[in-house]
C-alpha cells in the first residue's frame, strides 16, 4: 500500500520526492524559481511542516497534532522571531523584534 514518485522538472526547477503509505504521506518540494523548500509529513492525525522562503527571509516550523500547534517562525527582513504553541487551552508565544526592540514572553492558559 506504498506509493514512491520522484518527479523532476527542469523547466521550472522543480523536485517532488513523494512516498505515500496507508496513513501518511511524505513530500519533499525543492523550488528554485520561488526559492521555496517545503518538507511536508501528513498522518494520520499530525502533519509536519518545514518552510523556507529565501525571497522574504522567512523560515517557519509547523507541526500539527490533534489539538495542538507549534510554529517558529523566523523573519530577518522585519527581524521578528516567534515561538508560538498552541494547545488546547494554553498559548505560549515568544516574540523579539529587534527593530523596534520588543521582547514579549506570553502565557495564557485557562
Amino acid at each position: 500500500h506504498s506509493t514512491y514518485r520522484l518527479v523532476t522538472q527542469g523547466a521550472h526547477s522543480t523536485y517532488r520526492l513523494v512516498t505515500q503509505g496507508a496513513y501518511s504521506t511524505y513530500r519533499l518540494v525543492t523550488q528554485r524559481a520561488q526559492s521555496t523548500y517545503r518538507l511536508v509529513t501528513q498522518g494520520a492525525h499530525s502533519t509536519y511542516r518545514l518552510v523556507t522562503q529565501r525571497a522574504h527571509s522567512t523560515y517557519r516550523l509547523v507541526t500539527q497534532g490533534a489539538h495542538s500547534t507549534y510554529r517558529l517562525v523566523t523573519q530577518e527582513a522585519h527581524s521578528t522571531y516567534r515561538l508560538v504553541t498552541q494547545g488546547a487551552h494554553s498559548t505560549y508565544r515568544l516574540v523579539t523584534q529587534g527593530a523596534h526592540s520588543t521582547y514579549r514572553s506570553a502565557i495564557q492558559g485557562t
